[in-house]
């Protein structure tokens, strides 16, 4: 007993330490991540600040020339040589007329009229939604540098699209995306930038940039998450096999996602070193705790074996007595308690034993006790060669009842029918309830035909027709009777119940509120 106890202690020690840990650990888990994640929505906001910033800036150099009214394309070329301080946060500005010709040119003029760019899908789109957009990232064709080309319309004054200004962004520039290329996560953990349909924006690896985030093979599930619309912090395994925290957040402007990857090797390692020290101090702990428990239990255990001569006292029954007196302390309460447990557990245990088979309407048998004490009609008419007969009753008109006065009504019309039925039959013979409107009754030992089945079926049926008060006037009701005689060829209660409920419907099918009684088996017994 000492040494269970003590294994108590020592393994309620060790849980308590070891949940301890977990709830630590996974407090820990959450920080790292919910820090990872404000990092990169951080950067997140600021690359959407500097989309924004860019967006007015170009949007006032378009709403300019509603004010200024420029003829020509010399005219438009001065309008952007005014503008020159637009280089800082564009890599060029270009002016492009409605059919996608270029008109002006902030960097070269030369190239002025020798291209067009009709067919560009931001050019298209523009011109599309009659609003700017930022393409889709691509490499430059001069710079040899990821760009992408920012766009804003200018409508003339009969409503249409007079002038289109698209602005490069030099995606590396130091003030824009530059800046972000060498920040780390920890020592080993990286930022990195996705389009939505899974290009790569932004990499430490340049290689991969304006590739598909795919193409380096294997398969990310966190990416992969993210490319579907997830936002948030979760632990997965890189597309190389590294199990890792992986963050993401979407931008607002272009809808890219800033993802965050911390090698889980690294970002978990206090944790690991808190679990480490946890366990030592735990062990230490739980010892500690077995020692004290030992000392204890020894000077407790004599004081069990009493509680212990108690119990076995009240399991065999020898010396069981509820009034019982025990001794005024810790040991004597819990054996005092134990024999009301056993007590209130047993008064438990026949009151469910009787509900399960009693009707908790009427009082009645159940369906469960009818099959219970048909087999006991059974065996006993076995026993004496004297049959017995079941009555299947259903009241004819209930549902009516039901629908005009309502379900209060139809259950106090179905318990003075219980009343009723018991009243027509003796103590020794069973009534019961199925469910619903419809009854049985089991008639036993018949001493001659003066109480046969058929007899008490029309005692019943009499007995119904009598008017029965509900609610403030007399109503009606009448039932049909079908009567199954039990012989030693018909085996089981299942086969009697079933006969008995076909003459039931036989009797309703002959116009109802009548009797119907089942053939009457010929048996060498009866």
């Amino acid at each position: 007993m000492t040494v269970i106890v003590v294994g108590i202690v020592l393994m309620s020690v060790l849980a308590v330490i070891v949940i301890t840990l977990s709830v630590v650990k996974r407090y820990m888990r959450a920080q790292i991540g919910a820090q990872q994640y404000v990092l990169i929505t951080t950067v997140a906001s600021a690359l959407d600040q500097k989309f924004e910033l860019r967006n007015a800036a170009l949007r006032s150099l378009a709403d300019g020339i509603s004010i200024v009214a420029i003829p020509d394309r010399q005219s438009l070329q001065a309008y952007l040589a005014l503008h020159k301080s637009l280089r800082s946060i564009f890599g060029n500005v270009s002016i492009f007329d409605a059919k996608g010709y270029l008109l002006a040119n902030l960097n070269d003029v030369g190239v002025i009229g020798q291209f067009n760019v009709a067919d560009r899908p931001y050019f298209v789109e523009t011109m599309q939604s009659r609003k700017g957009v930022v393409s889709a990232p691509f490499l430059g064709a001069l710079t040899a540098k990821p760009v992408v080309i920012m766009t804003q319309p200018v409508v003339g004054a009969g409503g249409a699209i007079q002038y289109i200004f698209a602005a490069t962004i030099n995606l590396e520039q130091q003030n824009f995306l530059g800046q972000f290329a060498s920040t780390k996560i920890g020592n080993t953990g990286y930022m990195y930038i996705l389009s939505p349909d899974g290009i790569v924006i932004e990499h430490p690896k340049r290689s991969r940039i304006l590739q598909r985030n795919d193409a380096a093979g294997g398969y990310s599930s966190a990416s992969a998450r993210a490319l579907a619309g997830f936002e948030g912090t979760l632990t997965a395994v890189s597309r190389f096999g590294v199990s890792g925290l992986f963050s993401f957040k979407r931008m607002k402007t272009t809808n890219w996602i800033v993802g965050a990857i911390y090698p889980a090797d690294e970002a978990f390692a206090p944790v690991r070193t808190l679990e480490k020290e946890a366990i030592a101090v735990g062990c230490l702990l739980a010892c500690l705790a077995g020692s004290l428990a030992w000392f204890i239990t020894r000077r407790q255990i004599r004081s069990l074996d009493a509680l212990k001569a108690t119990i076995e006292a009240i399991r065999n029954g020898d010396s069981y007595a509820p009034s019982r007196e025990y001794r005024r302390d810790e040991i004597g309460t819990l054996a005092s308690a134990f024999e009301t447990l056993i007590a209130e557990r047993r008064s438990l245990e026949l009151e469910l034993h009787a509900q399960a088979r009693q009707d908790a309407l009427t009082g009645l048998p159940n369906r469960l006790e009818l099959m219970n004490r048909m087999q006991q009609a059974a065996a006993r008419a076995n026993r004496s060669q004297k049959p017995f007969a079941l009555l299947f009753l259903d009241l004819d008109g209930f549902k009516q009842i039901n629908d005009v006065h309502g379900h209060q009504a139809g259950d106090a019309l179905l318990y003075e029918v219980s009343q009723r039925l018991q009243a027509c039959v003796r103590k020794s013979d069973t009534v019961a309830r199925l469910g619903g409107d419809e009854f049985t009754v089991i008639v036993e030992n018949f001493e001659d035909e003066i109480y046969d089945g058929e007899i008490v079926a029309k005692k019943i049926i009499n007995e119904m027709s009598k008017p029965i008060l509900l609610c403030g006037q007399d109503i009606l009701i009448t039932t049909s009777v079908g009567v199954a005689f039990w012989s030693d060829e018909q085996q089981t209660p299942e086969d009697l119940l079933a006969a008995a409920d076909t003459a039931m419907y036989a009797a309703k099918a002959k116009g109802k509120n009548g009797i119907y009684l089942a053939p009457r088996l010929c048996s060498s017994a009866f």
